[in-house]
């Protein structure tokens, strides 16, 4: 009796212990109260009973805020409330634009057959302090900079340049963020900004955002001067300050030469994109003449090929053929000496022969076709002068030139027929009593 009641306590349990949990959602901020573009960690997750309960975070709209997806990482099994469960964890990283309240949306799972929501949360996002400045700083524990001039400023002629490669990188931030320095006018030098290249990638779970510049220095006058320490300036989160840090200051010299600048630093040369770059009228039509005789002389060349096309295939045929000529006369070939021409009059036609090229013609038809011929003799292949017949003379017609129309069928009766003589449909009716022709 125990035992059987032992049973039937365990069957009543068994679908209690079976019984599939509900998944829930959680979501944490760090920090929850950041300074106006600052990142935010936004770490979405997800606790559930079996890996079957399959489905995808949904990416947060939020307004006047830059969202970088994370990524997800592999679940993985941890005890909460009492239970184990399996935890998935989705990271989206924030960047607000503006300081005040922000409202963030619920989190959101959507599951093949469930759909979850999580609770709404907000931000409270600070204002950079009165002494950062009027512009938006980046904000991030360290900036690093390096430069990089590929050219000489001492001795600069007039249309010469000179680049400068900035790169940038920082932690904990996005590269749309990183500061565009915007170098002073110099006297003698015009200063263009030819690349502006932001991106970011992730290392170990933290955003390195990190961005290319590329300055043109352009020659424009004889001087000489100095260009001033460049200052870049951030925020620093963790101390609460501006940080700065000073490109040194350079040297340079315009000399009163000139020189036709390269194509290299042309000042036309386009920036990559995120930065607004315009072009001076007299510059965008600088080279219109070139489009115009690229255009222009595409279709020139297409016909003049097409005009050429029988001229040039004709000189390549004559040319082949008298190498052939040449070669067969050379071997004592006297009858490959004989087809060779006889080809060429089939193609070409042969023009008016004189005396001395008919005699040496017909002497080398006696060595092949007569009665003594001696093809091996190559004193009869005189090449000097059976080569003027490889000349472009009258094509002779084939035999299709001397095809005429079969006559009109002769029909029985008062029959009709109809055949066509020179396109015309003529009509015409053999009279009764009138015999065939003969065949």
């Amino acid at each position: 009796m125990m035992n059987r009641a032992a049973c039937l306590l365990l069957l009543g349990l068994l679908p209690l212990h079976l019984a599939t949990a509900e998944p829930w959602l959680e979501a944490e901020l760090e920090p929850t109260a950041p300074w106006v573009g600052q990142q935010v960690r936004l770490v979405q997750r997800l606790y559930r009973d079996s890996h079957l309960q399959q489905g995808d975070f949904l990416a947060p709209v939020i307004p006047d805020t830059r969202v970088v997806d994370g990524g997800e990482r592999e679940p993985r099994r941890v005890w909460r409330k009492g239970e184990e469960q399996e935890l998935v964890e989705h990271l989206w990283l924030l960047f607000p634009l503006r300081s005040g309240s922000l409202e963030l949306p619920p989190p959101v799972f959507s599951g093949r057959d469930f759909y979850l929501r999580g609770q709404p949360q907000k931000l409270v996002v600070r204002p950079l302090p009165a002494d950062a400045g009027a512009r938006l700083l980046p904000v991030t524990g360290r900036l690093e900079v390096s430069e990089q001039w590929r050219g000489t400023l001492e001795k600069l002629s007039r249309g010469q340049s000179v680049d400068r490669v900035l790169q940038l990188s920082a932690l904990d931030l996005a590269g749309a963020l990183l500061p565009v320095p915007r170098p002073g006018s110099l006297p003698g030098l015009e200063i263009l900004l030819l690349e502006n290249r932001p991106g970011e990638r992730l290392e170990q779970g933290r955003l390195r955002g990190w961005r290319k510049l590329r300055y043109r220095y352009l020659a424009t006058g004889p001087t000489a001067g100095e260009i001033p320490p460049l200052e870049l300036r951030w925020w620093n989160p963790e101390k609460e300050r501006v940080e700065r840090l000073l490109l040194p200051a350079r040297r340079y010299r315009v000399l009163a030469g000139t020189v036709a600048p390269s194509s290299s630093s042309a000042a036309g040369s386009s920036p990559a994109s995120g930065e607004p770059f315009r072009l001076e009228p007299e510059e965008m039509a600088a080279g219109w003449w070139i489009w115009l005789s690229m255009a222009l002389g595409l279709p020139g060349l297409v016909l003049l090929g097409w005009i050429l096309r029988q001229p040039l295939m004709r000189a390549g045929r004559r040319w082949l053929a008298d190498f052939r000529l040449w070669r067969a006369c050379r071997a004592g070939d006297l009858r490959g000496a004989m087809r060779q021409l006889l080809r060429w009059r089939q193609l070409e036609g042969w023009p008016e022969m004189e005396s001395e090229v008919r005699q040496a013609l017909e002497a080398l038809d006696r060595s092949c076709y007569g009665s003594a011929a001696r093809p091996s003799k190559p004193a009869s292949c005189r090449w000097r002068l059976l080569r003027r017949l490889l000349r472009q003379g009258q094509r002779r017609k084939g035999s299709r030139a001397g095809r005429r129309a079969l006559p009109p069928l002769w029909l029985l009766g008062d029959q009709k027929g109809e055949f066509r003589d020179s396109g015309r449909v003529v009509r015409r009716r053999r009279p009764r009593g009138t015999p065939f022709p003969p065949r």
